[in-house]
């Protein structure tokens, strides 16, 4: 059994037993001395000292303490899904393989409450589950838990906007895992400037959510709309990959929320990934070729308007 499930498999284990024999509470005691490792394997140890890790890394479950591990486990409850079912369906693009250890769900307790992905059984399996209601009342006793979850809920996000993009979706989820890092997650309110035109390029932009207006300006007047973009389109490529201040200015036309990505990582990430440098490079040459001919189609019919 593979390490990172072992406390997973054992608080199922502890489950099946009490709803058999719901006699059996001293089962929990057991539980008692994983809870210890935890509580020692996050300790921060004195200088010279060393501090033996005795559990694994355990995505969510390695974030809390002991006191909110109990509440947590005490609200789970062990379900038996068969191969083949869906836990829940919606969507079909690959996010991610889960395994012993992992968890999900969490999209509904911070969106929605929509599924936002279907999860199929690859084999028999026993799951922990917990309501969204025990939830928030573990959470009005441990706030920091609402944060925890949130934290996973936000490279969650970019990992599954990333696998829907053009742009990303070409890659693995093991990759895609690997980029979720270099992304911020922003929200930006309405009418606010992301880059303004002749700055220097400083970001790559994917849109989550929301509306940014693509324009260009000719002195204080003068003013063309270039487009505008939705979630999942991407700006902001052209400056970095052809190395030149930002051809155009954009806002955002209602609260938006953004995927942003430095220039030094996505530097990083276009020389790590020569099918993604590839395909920017051939959209950045057609937007360019674009956006010039509607400047300066634009241009050239309001300096005749004028001239009539």
């Amino acid at each position: 059994m593979p390490k990172e499930g072992f406390l997973i498999q054992a608080i199922s284990l502890n489950k099946i037993i009490l709803r058999i024999d719901p006699s059996q509470e001293e089962i929990g005691k057991e539980l008692d001395d994983l809870y210890a490792q935890i509580d020692i394997s996050s300790q921060i140890p004195a200088k010279g000292q060393k501090v033996e890790k005795k559990l694994p890394e355990i995505p969510l479950f390695s974030e809390l303490n002991r006191d909110e591990l109990h509440q947590v486990v005490s609200h789970l409850k062990a379900k038996h899904v068969t191969r083949g079912s869906f836990v829940c369906k919606e969507g079909d693009i690959l996010l991610a393989t889960l395994r012993e250890g992992d968890f999900f769900g969490e999209f509904g307790f911070f969106s929605d409450q929509k599924r936002h992905a279907t999860v199929k059984a690859l084999a028999d399996l026993e799951v922990l589950e917990i309501s969204r209601n025990d939830f928030d009342e573990i959470a009005k006793v441990h706030p920091r838990m609402r944060s925890i979850l949130l934290n996973f809920y936000k490279k969650r996000i970019i990992d599954t906007l990333l696998a829907f993009s053009p742009l990303f979706r070409q890659l693995q989820p093991q990759e895609r895992a690997q980029l979720v890092s270099h992304f911020k997650l922003r929200r930006v309110g309405e009418n606010r400037l992301i880059f303004k035109q002749g700055s220097s390029p400083t970001s790559f932009f994917v849109i989550k959510s929301g509306e940014v207006e693509v324009f260009a300006s000719k002195g204080a007047e003068q003013r063309v709309v270039l487009g505008c973009l939705r979630g999942g389109d991407f700006f902001g490529e052209i400056s970095l990959i052809f190395n030149r201040p930002r051809m155009a200015s954009v806002r955002t036309t209602k609260t938006t929320e953004l995927l942003e990505l430095e220039k030094a990582d996505f530097d990083h990430v276009v020389a790590a990934y020569p099918s993604i440098k590839g395909t920017l490079e051939a959209f950045s040459r057609k937007r360019l070729e674009v956006t010039s001919h509607i400047i300066s189609s634009s241009w050239t019919k309001k300096a005749t308007a004028t001239m009539v």
